[in-house]
């Protein structure tokens, strides 16, 4: 006799929207929060699938006074197969206990805001699509300043900061700093009337490219290649220095 068991699997994760201002609220002056997260990569154990930007860190900054609203780390869904300490300052030890999930910081958000609410953010929407949020009244400051190199390039929070602030960022992100200097940004954008100079993008440390030389991504691998197989092609057609 064959039998079988069924794991158990929670409900995904649903995509939320805003919710509608009452009239009150509509009445009065918009509300601006600033939001910025931090993701790592995590993996489902039994499917498999990835999420490379799953929310592992929140933090929402009160765009008129500046005060921090939340500022919470996140339990992931799935286990963590990347931390991603070097850029977030994550470590395995800072998630073990945490309670608070993506279900709770989705809730906290609709409470904090509605579809009017402004939202800024650099790159925000990494940031929604990390909370699983849709918010079309955004202010990022990504789009908002251009680089000397042409539009299509986008520059680094860590670029406009110095550039039109003065700032200089830590090597390792603080949701709450890139979050607060984001709002400056866009406030900075604001004032000048979106009359800035471009920003020079900085070159890419030789931390920076040594990290990314150890990645290697291949794409649209046939099901039938297993893991010998790769290990057979590059050990015979790839030379290691």
């Amino acid at each position: 006799i064959v039998g079988y068991f069924k794991l158990p699997v929670a409900a995904p994760i649903s995509w939320l929207n805003t919710r509608p201002a009452t009239a009150k609220e509509f009445s009065s002056k918009l509300p601006v929060i600033a939001i910025d997260c931090e993701m790592c990569a995590t993996q489902d154990p039994v499917s498999g699938a990835r999420n490379h930007n799953a929310l592992c860190r929140i933090s929402i900054v009160d765009g008129e006074t500046r005060r921090t609203l939340l500022d919470t780390l996140v339990r992931p869904e799935w286990p963590v197969i990347d931390y991603r300490t070097w850029v977030n300052g994550i470590k395995k030890e800072d998630l073990e206990n945490v309670q608070f999930t993506i279900r709770h910081a989705q809730a906290l958000v609709l409470e904090l805001c509605h579809e009017e609410t402004v939202i800024v953010g650099h790159a925000v929407h990494h940031d929604l699509a990390a909370i699983k949020l849709e918010h079309t009244c955004v202010a990022d400051s990504a789009f908002l300043f251009k680089s000397n190199e042409g539009e299509s390039k986008i520059c680094s929070l860590h670029d406009i900061a110095k550039a039109v602030l003065r700032k200089e960022m830590p090597s390792v992100h603080d949701s709450v700093n890139d979050a607060i200097t984001a709002f400056d940004c866009v406030n900075h954008y604001r004032e000048k009337r979106g009359c800035v100079e471009s920003i020079e993008r900085s070159k890419r440390t030789e931390r920076t490219r040594q990290e990314h030389a150890i990645q290697l991504f291949v794409h649209r691998i046939p099901r039938s290649v297993d893991e010998t197989h790769l290990s057979i092609l590059f050990v015979s057609h790839a030379d290691i220095t």
